[in-house]
């Protein structure tokens, strides 16, 4: 399309007419056999089609499955413009126009993320720095117009493509700051949701109403992954000390080299390779307190270590579960040679035949009745393009039976995501009326306000 836009787009005289009509005829053909794959995907899985193909609704339907204290936002990312509809539940929609271009809108959104990304971060005293600016930068543009339109919302329910999908608008500041601490963060004001379509919104508010004799939780957490280096301790530098990070993320070019050297496949169940992963020692605790959270019992509900294998999974019937919860490494289809689809790392059988990896195929396969399906795990809402708003797993357990999801944008940091994910229990069991968005708001300001200043964004 871009490379048509281009040619159309120049002089007369220089616009290679044969060339232009050779690009619709191939635009043409695509769009043809992409409407063939859909049709044959509608009919053998018209749940999933729906899931990545979904209608468009009207203003009238989508207005009655609102409650008054929330607001749709759909943002839509244009070559020039940035479009923002608002719309709530007993008002007239608002439409805002940004002077936001696609490219400027995609460098805020990396920027942004730089700020957060723990790849290269020793320690929690050296963060890389956070451009608050860029934060309030796309705030402006995009929130700040419409603020009359959500500002008295308790939760933001958002629609975004293109860049946005990789981005949480919680990250956003709303006015000045002189540093992180101070900063007026939108996740300290409103609770927000994101959805993959204003069409999902719809069908999760009209799904039938869940079976009342289901167990409470069941968790899979800090799984064996079979020879593992110790775990990282705190040090000490200049008399200081310093905070360790464990951060969950899958250390690819090491996989590489090693499963080079050895000449196993991950993905091929060999022996041991499991133990190229490293442990998430605090994802036990954060499991542990989940399931306090919801009254769970942890000897029948919860598997650690060996335990947190798939095969488990299965037995533990995920089907007749209110919350079904994986703390542990997420990968994407890439991260490793001959990885096609997304995949959480439980951990491998002792005989070498299970891998451990759970892969986007195997959730599929699953058939759940969960209000929530947690995946405390780095990458599991990444989209596997920029037009992507969740990635392969979220709408893997969406089509499964999920209500509701937790995922991570970015590679996250061990200690910090099991507060708050343990926090965001707590405060739902407390009170399920406030809504999963309130309550990982709650969990979040809790968690930016404590002492440790590393986890104010």
């Amino acid at each position: 399309f871009e490379a048509l836009i281009q040619i159309q787009s120049r002089p007369p005289d220089k616009q290679l007419p044969q060339v232009a009509e050779a690009m619709k005829a191939r635009i043409d053909a695509a769009r043809q056999e992409r409407k063939r794959a859909l049709d044959d995907v509608g009919r053998l899985f018209p749940r999933y089609k729906d899931l990545i193909d979904p209608r468009s609704p009207g203003i009238a339907e989508t207005r009655a499955v609102l409650a008054p204290d929330e607001a749709l936002v759909a943002i839509l990312s244009g070559t020039r413009r940035t479009y923002v509809w608002v719309l709530r539940r007993d008002r007239e929609p608002v439409l805002h126009v940004a002077d936001l271009p696609a490219a400027r809108l995609t460098s805020l959104v990396s920027t942004l993320r730089q700020g957060v990304d723990l790849s290269t971060a020793p320690d929690l005293d050296h963060l890389p720095k956070f451009d608050l600016a860029a934060a309030r930068e796309l705030y402006d543009a995009l929130l700040g117009p419409v603020e009359a339109a959500w500002g008295d919302a308790r939760t933001l329910l958002v629609v975004a493509d293109g860049a946005l999908t990789r981005l949480p608008l919680s990250l956003l500041v709303s006015g000045p700051a002189k540093d992180l601490a101070s900063a007026p963060w939108l996740a300290r004001r409103v609770g927000i949701a994101t959805l993959p379509s204003v069409n999902a919104l719809i069908t999760l508010r009209q799904l039938p109403a869940a079976a009342a004799n289901r167990l409470p939780f069941v968790g899979f957490g800090d799984p064996a992954f079979g020879i593992s280096a110790a775990p990282a301790t705190p040090t000490t530098r200049g008399g200081k000390r310093l905070l360790t990070l464990h951060v969950r993320n899958a250390p690819t070019r090491a996989w590489e080299s090693m499963l080079s050297e050895r000449g196993e496949s991950l993905i091929s169940g060999g022996p041991g390779n499991g133990g190229h992963l490293p442990p998430l020692p605090d994802t036990r605790d954060e499991i542990l307190a989940m399931a306090a959270a919801l009254g769970a019992d942890p000897r029948r509900d919860v598997y650690l270590g060996a335990a947190a294998n798939r095969s488990n999974l299965v037995q533990a019937r995920p089907e007749a579960r209110r919350v079904v919860a994986f703390a542990t490494h997420g990968l994407v289809a890439g991260d490793l040679p001959g990885l096609n689809q997304p995949a959480l790392a439980l951990a491998p059988s002792a005989d070498g035949k299970d891998n451990g990896l759970l892969l986007l195929e195997d959730v599929l396969r699953l058939k759940l009745d969960a209000d929530w399906v947690v995946l405390s795990a780095c990458n599991t809402a990444a989209g596997e393009s920029a037009s992507e708003g969740l990635s392969g797993l979220g709408r893997g357990f969406f089509y499964a039976g999920a209500r509701s999801l937790l995922l991570t944008h970015w590679s996250v940091e061990s200690e910090s995501a099991a507060k708050l994910v343990s926090g965001l229990f707590r405060h739902y069991a407390r009170k399920p009326a406030q809504g999963r968005a309130e309550a990982l708001r709650q969990s979040m300001r809790a968690l930016m306000d404590g002492p440790q200043k590393a986890y104010v964004h």
